[in-house]
């Protein structure tokens, strides 16, 4: 509910910056579409969170509010950074929710999500780091700057296997 009231008081344009190792690093950045989907989240997490009261893990409702908090800073980040992090933080936080059941079916496909997730991961980072040496920036137009070479494809191909 906290979310929702927050994603509500956003307004186009808020932005929340700092520098960092001579990098802009925009942590939030809200446009209409961000808008938008920032409320969608926010109201999935909530129903999501009703229909799981019956849920006694604490531990499992707590990584599913971290998720949410992470799925948040994706779609309100204003650089490949903060979306870097954010995705990350998704990632660490859906593991904890497969293996937070005591199953070994549970924790077999936590250890094959995360070495999928490493391996997407590991390309996204590496297109991000191609970007970023390429002197296109890190900010959220640099992947239209021209002449990015492989870094684009690598962008590409780590965020499709993360979101598989």
């Amino acid at each position: 509910v906290t979310s929702l009231v927050s994603c509500l008081g956003l307004t186009p344009g808020v932005a929340l910056s700092f520098v960092f190792t001579a990098h802009r690093v925009d942590l939030l950045r809200v446009d209409p579409l961000s808008q938008v989907f920032g409320l969608i989240f926010t109201l999935i997490t909530a129903i999501g969170f009703l229909y799981a009261l019956h849920i006694r893990s604490r531990g499992e409702q707590v990584a599913t509010a971290l998720y949410a908090a992470g799925a948040l800073g994706v779609v309100y980040a204003g650089d490949w950074i903060t979306l870097f992090v954010s995705w990350e933080f998704m990632s660490l936080t859906s593991l904890i929710v497969i293996w937070s059941s005591d199953h070994e079916r549970a924790r077999a496909a936590g250890f094959r999500y995360l070495l999928v997730h490493i391996a997407g991961g590991s390309l996204l980072f590496i297109g991000l780091m191609l970007l970023s040496s390429s002197g296109a920036g890190l900010g959220a137009v640099g992947l239209l700057a021209p002449d990015i070479g492989p870094a684009f494809w690598l962008i590409l191909a780590g965020i499709c296997i993360n979101a598989a």
